[in-house]
């Protein structure tokens, strides 16, 4: 993703490590969500994003494998990034906020 970063300017290297730690934080909660039981009705569209964001394999690799078209798996990729990405703003937004502890004075 982040192949030619600069290595110059602290400033960039700063940036480009916290982007590929972000990058990083957001695909592993991605793989991880894929496993949520809500989106076990889409077997196939799991199976199509595994095999793509953990395994690596191409969009025509996987499809060719799946025995689907590219772009039938190109939509199915889409509408299951869609459905995951709903799922993990459903999941954040019903976090509790970690609250700092705060000894009472005596």
């Amino acid at each position: 993703m982040f192949q030619n970063a600069p290595k110059s300017d602290p400033e960039t290297q700063e940036r480009f490590a916290a982007a590929t730690e972000l990058f990083s934080l957001v695909h592993r909660m991605s793989c991880a969500c894929a496993a949520h039981p809500r989106l076990a009705d889409a077997p196939m569209s799991r199976d199509l994003f595994r095999r793509i964001e953990e395994q690596g394999q191409s969009l025509v690799e996987a499809a060719k494998i799946l025995g689907l078209g590219p772009k039938d798996c190109a939509y199915l990729l889409a509408g299951f990034r869609r459905d995951l990405a709903a799922e993990l703003v459903a999941l954040l937004v019903a976090a509790e906020i970690p609250r700092p502890v705060v000894e009472e004075e005596r």
